[in-house]
C-alpha cells in the first residue's frame, strides 16, 4: 500500500506498508476550493441552523461590526471571502457599506508565537482594521465574571447596534479538544484576561477550558449576538465548512464538521508518522504535531513528524532553528509505516 504524506512540501512525501502493518490512515476534513467555499459560504448565509437569514437581522440604518480572529484558515484569502459574502447579504438588508466595519484580532498564541497578525488585504483596508487588546481605550465593559471582576470586551463590538460574529472552529490536540483560539472571547478582550487564560491553561487544562466555556457564553449572552458564523478549519489550511445561526446551534453544528480532526482508531500504533501541512512549521506546530501523534502511539512508540521546516528543506523533523530553542525530541523514521496522521 503507498501512502502519500503532505508536508507543505512541494511534492508529498511517498510512504509505502502492506495492509497488516497499517492501522490507520488519518487525514482531517477536506479543504474547499475558492470557488467552493463562495458556494458553500452562500449556501450558508440564506439558511440558517437557526433564526432568520442574515439579511433580517438588520435594518436599514444599523451600524455593523464583523468580528473576525486572526486565526481564520486560509488567512487573507478567506478574510477576503468571508467580508465580501457578509457586506454583500447586509446590502441587502439595507445596509449601506459605509454602516460596516470589521475588527480583526490578534493571534491568541496559546503555544507561543504561531503566526504573524493577519494581513489585511487592499480591498478591505478603509473599512477593516486590527483591535489592539493591550490599548483599554479600545475596550468597554460588558459584565463581570462569577467572581466580580469586570470583564471587558472590544467597545465596537459593544457599541454596534448589530455584532456579526465570525469564529473558527479548530481542535488542538495539546488541549485534547476545541481551542479557544479564533473564539470572540477572550480574542476580544483585554490583553491580561487573553494572558490569564493561556497561563490558566498551562496549569489545570480542563478546568480552565471548562471555565472558559462559560465565560465564553456569558459574553455572548451579554452581547446579545445573534448572527454567529464558524468556520471549520480543512486539511492544507483550508476552510472545510461554515456553519451560521444563534451562537449554540452554531457551535454544535461545528462540533460535527469537524469530527474528523478527533479520529478513533481500533488500537493505538508503534509507529505514528505526523505529517505538518502547513508552510513555515513553527514550534507550536510541531508541538501540536507530537500531541497529535501521540494519542494514536503506545506509550513505548514512537513519533516522528514530517515537515519542510523553517529552512524549506524537505526531510524529518530536524528543525535546526526549533533546536535551538531546547526541544528535545526523539525523532526516528522507520520501515514500518503502522500509522500516519496529516493535516
Amino acid at each position: 500500500m503507498n501512502i502519500d504524506l503532505d508536508y507543505a512540501a512541494a511534492t508529498p512525501l511517498a510512504l509505502a506498508a502492506s495492509s497488516s502493518q497499517l492501522v490507520a490512515n488519518l487525514r482531517g476534513p477536506a479543504g474547499l476550493s475558492q470557488a467552493e467555499g463562495a458556494t458553500a459560504l452562500a449556501e450558508t448565509l440564506s439558511r440558517p441552523l437557526s433564526g432568520p437569514p442574515l439579511a433580517q437581522h438588520v435594518v436599514p440604518g444599523d451600524r455593523v461590526v464583523i468580528a473576525l480572529p486572526a486565526d481564520l484558515p486560509g488567512g487573507g484569502m478567506t478574510l477576503e471571502l468571508v467580508s465580501q459574502a457578509l457586506t454583500d447579504v447586509l446590502a441587502t438588508g439595507g445596509v449601506v457599506p459605509a454602516d460596516i466595519s470589521l475588527l480583526v484580532a490578534p493571534p491568541l498564541d496559546l503555544l507561543g508565537p504561531d503566526q504573524s497578525p493577519l494581513a489585511l488585504p487592499a480591498g478591505l483596508a478603509e473599512k477593516a482594521h486590527h483591535f489592539q487588546p493591550e490599548t483599554e481605550e479600545q475596550t468597554a465593559y460588558l459584565l463581570a465574571d462569577a467572581e466580580g471582576t469586570p470583564l471587558h470586551l472590544a467597545r465596537e463590538l459593544v457599541d454596534a447596534d448589530v455584532v456579526i460574529a465570525v469564529e473558527a472552529y479548530s481542535i488542538d490536540p495539546t488541549l485534547s479538544g476545541r481551542s479557544p483560539a479564533g473564539e470572540l472571547w477572550p480574542g476580544f478582550g483585554r490583553q491580561d484576561r487573553r494572558l490569564t487564560l493561556v497561563r490558566s491553561l498551562l496549569n489545570a487544562r480542563r478546568p480552565a477550558l471548562e471555565a472558559w466555556r462559560k465565560l465564553a457564553t456569558a459574553v455572548t449572552d451579554q452581547l446579545g449576538l445573534l448572527a454567529s458564523l464558524r468556520l471549520v478549519p480543512g486539511c492544507g489550511d483550508l476552510v472545510a465548512g461554515f456553519t451560521f445561526g444563534f451562537p449554540a446551534d452554531s457551535t454544535r453544528h461545528s462540533r460535527k464538521l469537524a469530527q474528523a480532526w478527533r479520529p478513533a482508531i481500533p488500537q493505538q500504533a508503534a509507529l505514528t508518522i505526523a505529517g505538518i501541512n502547513v508552510p513555515g512549521c513553527t514550534l507550536a506546530s510541531l508541538t501540536r504535531a507530537v500531541a497529535a501523534a501521540a494519542r494514536t502511539t503506545r506509550p513505548d512508540g514512537t513519533r516522528p513528524c514530517s515537515s519542510p521546516g523553517p529552512s524549506a528543506t524537505a526531510g524529518w523533523c530536524s528543525f535546526p532553528d526549533l533546536m535551538k530553542q531546547q526541544l528535545k525530541i526523539s525523532i526516528s523514521a522507520m520501515p514500518m509505516i503502522p500509522t500516519r496522521l496529516t493535516g
